[in-house]
C-alpha cells in the first residue's frame, strides 16, 4: 500500500502541454476578434456594389 506511482512521462510534460493549449486558445481568441472587427467595417450595400467581391 505504500508504493509510489512512477509516471512514465518526463518531468514538466503536463505543464508543457497546458502551455500549448493556453497558447492555442489565445491565438484563436485573437483571430476571432480580428475577423469580427473586419466584418464591422464593410461598405454599405448599394446597387453599384451588390454581388461584387472585394479582396484585400
Amino acid at each position: 500500500m505504500g508504493a509510489k506511482y512512477q509516471s512514465p512521462k518526463p518531468d514538466g510534460y503536463q505543464s508543457t502541454r497546458n502551455n500549448i493549449y493556453l497558447e492555442r486558445e489565445a491565438q484563436q481568441k485573437e483571430r476571432t476578434l480580428k475577423e469580427q472587427g473586419a466584418s464591422r467595417n464593410l461598405p454599405e450595400q448599394s446597387k453599384e456594389n451588390y454581388g461584387k467581391k472585394t479582396y484585400k
